[in-house]
């Protein structure tokens, strides 16, 4: 394996159990023309040895660009971080198994990071049933309403600010992106939002694995409040943590507003559970 760093864009970390959409962003990984200068690193967490096999075999006619990582830790923080630590180039992307990538992905996420130290890509969210079509209108629209926030289905920068900052919180489940945008923001970094770099995220179709991931993001969030990310621990930010953008509208339709207001009351139990019991995984 070639470990001549400026051979190398950027290494790119793709966290994975056993998801089998991670076919679609390989498979869209190689339609890019610049995909040669790119370090993947494939970090399994978890994952069983025949679905391991799988990918490999898919990937063996540009194996000499990939990492393969394999952890029995679970956690998708953990995951990431052990790429971020074995990749090679002094600049990474981090993109989810679920995901696919738009045109000239590479270039435009390139070109970016020649100008900038982080840069946040734009992520369409999809879904190919109703109730993940919910979904990805309510994340677009939820996601959107936070511009103080990134997310790391799409997110590139120079390690330089993990060995600034430190690494991804292995104590969330989900929403250990946010609570690293929160440091990175307190740090006085300025995140380049780069709308050319776009990624297709597919959305959940299982309803309880979806309300599962909804508790975790309240989780995330409780923290964010406890460590101070909200400001004060008082009583206006305790207000604040709890607060939904103002997406709620009679033009979106009955049922969305249904859909949005069960998302925030499975996120609010994350959060009552988490303040009580003081836990985050």
């Amino acid at each position: 394996m070639n470990k001549n760093t400026q051979n190398y864009w950027f290494s790119v970390i793709i966290s994975v159990k056993d998801d089998v959409r991670i076919l679609n962003l390989i498979a869209s990984i190689n339609k890019q023309l610049e995909h040669k200068k790119v370090e993947y690193i494939l970090s399994f967490n978890g994952a069983k040895e025949n679905f391991v096999r799988l990918i490999k075999d898919k990937i063996s006619d540009n194996i000499e660009n990939y990492q393969i990582l394999i952890s029995d830790d679970s956690g998708t923080a953990k995951a990431i971080n052990l790429g971020i630590r074995k990749s090679s180039s002094s600049r990474i992307i981090i993109i989810d198994s679920d995901c696919t990538l738009g045109d000239d992905y590479f270039e435009i996420m390139n070109e970016s990071l020649e100008r900038n130290k982080i840069v946040n890509g734009r992520v369409i969210f999809e879904g190919n049933n109703l109730f993940s079509k919910y979904t990805a209108k309510l994340r677009t629209i939820v996601y959107g309403n936070q511009n103080n926030i990134f997310y790391s289905p799409n997110l590139g920068m120079h390690k330089e600010i993990i060995n600034q900052l430190g690494q991804f919180n292995t104590k969330l489940k989900y929403g250990f992106d946010s609570e690293f945008s929160s440091r990175v923001i307190k740090a006085g970094y300025q995140v380049y939002f780069e709308p050319n770099a776009v990624v297709f995220h597919s959305c959940h179709e299982n309803l309880w694995r979806e309300i599962f991931i909804w508790i975790h993001y309240g989780k995330g969030r409780a923290y964010r409040y406890n460590s101070g990310c909200f400001g004060p621990k008082n009583l206006k930010n305790l207000v604040n943590m709890f607060s939904t953008p103002r997406i709620f509208s009679p033009k979106k339709g009955l049922i969305f507003n249904l859909f949005t207001c069960s998302y925030y009351f499975f996120r609010n139990i994350g959060i009552l559970s988490a303040l009580i019991l003081k836990k985050y995984d």
